[in-house]
């Protein structure tokens, strides 16, 4: 009974409407003990591992630890990284990818809850079929068909264009499905993050005409890519790091723009420099509703540098404080 869909989907409504309850949304936190990190772009490059944890918190102010789940993976499973990057998650459902620095092609859909772990295919475009490349990955749930679904789009790197492609993963029918040349064109940074709102993956991406930013939409039910246009006081820089978070309770987007070269500016002392500007879409689909919250430079006496995680159900930003530009 609990594999049917028609009970599966009358449980979500229950827990959703539960959700909005004090104090029930949960944040899940993916925490690595390591030796040395770097950054580059928004993602963070750790080496020499010594524990990695996955919990879950209570969403509120007292950010109270709920659990520690374990991970299920096989000890005799061939990771190409040092470790897993989670691409996102979706009604108790996480995706994870193994693509952080290396080229590897180990995704899953774990359910923490009943201890399930689903490995996904081979994708259709790798390094040997098409050649060096950049890609992104979403995760989310199409209402339409009942379906959860991994989008993952790939620019890939010719010597005269360089053309963006997309492919699908449906957890219905366990295959990836080709979804041609993305409209409209543009670049990855690779593992670039990526936000599920209104049945709407996001990612941040820079346009192969003007090198503008822009974030980059797909609609999991229709199946077709789209575009919002970013602030326009945002332009291309390669020490700009972005992310995209949900805002609103799940209703519209928020950006996280961190500058990276700011492990430079505190070697140099010039503390009163910005580190982290945070927008957010008042109006989800109005590209005028675009408002800078707040920009946060070094914090407290230590002067550590602010990188945020994500906004709570109240509106407060989750952030996560360290000593270096790391």
């Amino acid at each position: 009974m609990i594999m049917n869909k028609s009970f599966i989907r009358a449980h979500l409504t229950l827990t959703v409407d539960f959700a909005n309850q004090d104090d029930i949304d949960l944040l899940l936190l993916h925490i690595i003990s390591c030796d040395s990190s770097s950054t580059f772009g928004h993602k963070t490059i750790v080496s020499e591992i010594k524990d990695e944890v996955h919990c879950v918190h209570y969403d509120n102010q007292a950010f109270d630890v709920y659990c520690k789940i374990e991970f299920p993976i096989a000890p005799e499973q061939e990771l190409c990284n040092s470790h897993l990057r989670v691409v996102g998650s979706c009604s108790g459902l996480i995706c994870l990818a193994d693509d952080i620095l290396h080229y590897g092609y180990n995704f899953f859909i774990w359910n923490p809850a009943i201890r399930k772990l689903v490995t996904l295919p081979r994708p259709g475009v790798t390094f040997r079929t098409h050649g060096g490349y950049d890609a992104s990955i979403g995760f989310g749930f199409d209402a339409m068909t009942n379906d959860y679904k991994v989008v993952r789009f790939v620019a890939l790197q010719h010597e005269d264009e360089r053309p963006t492609v997309a492919e699908v993963y449906s957890l219905a029918t366990g295959t990836w499905r080709s979804l041609g040349c993305v409209s409209p064109a543009c670049g990855t940074n690779g593992a670039a993050s990526n936000a599920f709102v209104n049945g709407v993956l996001h990612w941040p991406v820079v346009s192969d005409g003007d090198g503008c930013y822009f974030i980059l939409t797909f609609d999991l039910g229709k199946e077709v890519f789209g575009k919002i246009p970013m602030p326009k006081i945002i332009h291309w820089n390669p020490k700009w790091g972005l992310q995209l978070s949900v805002f609103e309770n799940r209703k519209s987007v928020a950006l996280f723009m961190r500058d990276n070269s700011c492990k430079d500016f505190m070697m140099d002392n010039r503390r009163e420099n910005s580190v982290l500007d945070i927008w957010v879409v008042k109006e989800y689909g109005r590209k005028e509703s675009w408002t800078k919250l707040i920009t946060l430079g070094p914090q407290g006496p230590q002067r550590l540098l602010p990188r945020a995680l994500c906004f709570s159900n109240s509106g407060e930003v989750l952030l996560l404080l360290t000593k270096e530009g790391r």
